[in-house]
């Protein structure tokens, strides 16, 4: 009945398509808005995101390379403070493996609210491969404004469904985190 809209990556930090989705059916859709770090007016918009009709996070993203560059070179930094003044969610696609940068935000603002999305798992490895760096993403349980989202799993697996070989992760996370996250 509901659903939480969030814009494809590769469309840029464009927030229209979903917005216009938001205001037209306001009790279906919310979405979580993409954010060009580069724009001048990026600090008011996370100032302001509660006044975006229908906006309930910033989605950030970094599982490509190219994405990635500006979180490993602390060219956000200034946007970690800003959304834990704002008080605005964020949602982050990443690889586990950086989440030591998340980690590092955290710490230094324990107020932020961050959803890691598909588990932290990114690229074309299958199976156990892909959940090489897992252990990073359970790591994260310890801060208790962190969740995580399980979707695209059935992405990773090589098997049929019911993706058994998912299932002993999928628990991990469920016992590292709870219910509640």
């Amino acid at each position: 009945d509901r659903a939480v809209l969030v814009p494809p990556s590769w469309e840029g930090e464009r927030n229209d398509v979903v917005a216009a989705a938001c205001q037209r059916y306001p009790e279906r859709f919310s979405f979580a808005a993409r954010l060009n770090y580069h724009d001048p007016g990026a600090r008011a918009f996370i100032a302001n995101w509660r006044g975006q009709r229908g906006m309930v996070a910033l989605q950030l993203t970094f599982q490509v390379p190219a994405f990635q560059e500006p979180l490993i070179k602390g060219e956000i930094d200034w946007l970690w403070a800003a959304c834990e003044r704002a008080e605005s969610p964020l949602t982050i696609y990443l690889p586990n493996a950086l989440l030591p940068h998340i980690e590092r935000a955290i710490e230094r603002y324990p107020g932020l609210n961050i959803i890691i999305n598909h588990f932290g798992l990114t690229g074309a490895a299958r199976d156990a491969a892909v959940f090489a760096d897992f252990d990073k993403m359970l790591a994260m349980a310890r801060h208790p404004r962190v969740a995580v989202k399980a979707s695209c799993l059935p992405f990773y697996s090589t098997e049929a469904y019911p993706y058994r070989g998912l299932h002993g992760y999928m628990r991990q996370a469920f016992d590292a985190f709870g219910p509640q996250r």
